[in-house]
């Protein structure tokens, strides 16, 4: 019998502009969490029970997968796979929900402050950078505001999308070890560099 993780999650279950579906940073949610707009390539069988903002609200139990979203770069027409090993899926959601630690300890480096924020903004500000193995030069997405929440368009792609070689792909989490987000070792880690 496996043991049943309890994750937290806010949705907003907006659409992005003129329909787009998109995926967004949540600094509030303890995993990764794709919907409806997402292509599942694996189940880790590792169910958890998924509860949002508020305790009062019904917990539901969902499944941790292996998914995968499509970026069609504006600039070059490319279609990008980016891949979000150890989400939480929940079917009837409309975007996804991107963890920032969860990426940024799979070496994607993040800038969360909008550009119009930033006293010398440069292409790297408010974007998700991410590398492929084996090249030096980054691929920024950039980022965009809904409201106050920093998001990008992105689309569930086809099977063929995803195994076609010639299109680019990207791991945006680790598929090993196994994430824990209650892991108390990020509080420990981060006090080690703080003085009293």
């Amino acid at each position: 019998m496996s043991v049943v993780r309890t994750v937290r999650i806010g949705a907003t279950g907006a659409t992005f502009l003129d329909g787009d579906t998109h995926s967004e940073l949540d600094s509030h949610a303890d995993a990764c969490v794709v919907g409806k707009h997402a292509l599942i390539i694996a189940d880790f069988d590792r169910p958890v029970n998924v509860t949002g903002f508020d305790n009062k609200i019904s917990t539901l139990q969902a499944k941790t997968v292996s998914a995968v979203v499509a970026y069609d770069d504006p600039m070059t027409g490319e279609t990008i796979i980016l891949i979000i090993h150890q989400a939480i899926y929940i079917p009837s959601m409309e975007n996804n929900l991107l963890c920032p630690l969860q990426m940024r300890l799979n070496d994607v480096k993040i800038s969360e402050i909008p550009k119009f924020l930033t006293e010398r903004p440069t292409d790297d500000t408010h974007a998700i950078s991410v590398r492929e193995m084996g090249t030096r030069e980054p691929y920024l997405i950039p980022l965009a505001l809904r409201g106050v929440t920093s998001v990008f368009p992105t689309r569930k792609p086809t099977a063929a999308e995803y195994e076609n070689d010639s299109n680019r792909k990207f791991e945006l989490t680790f598929e090993i070890p196994e994430w824990d987000p209650h892991s108390t070792q990020f509080a420990e880690q981060e006090a080690a560099f703080s003085d009293s």
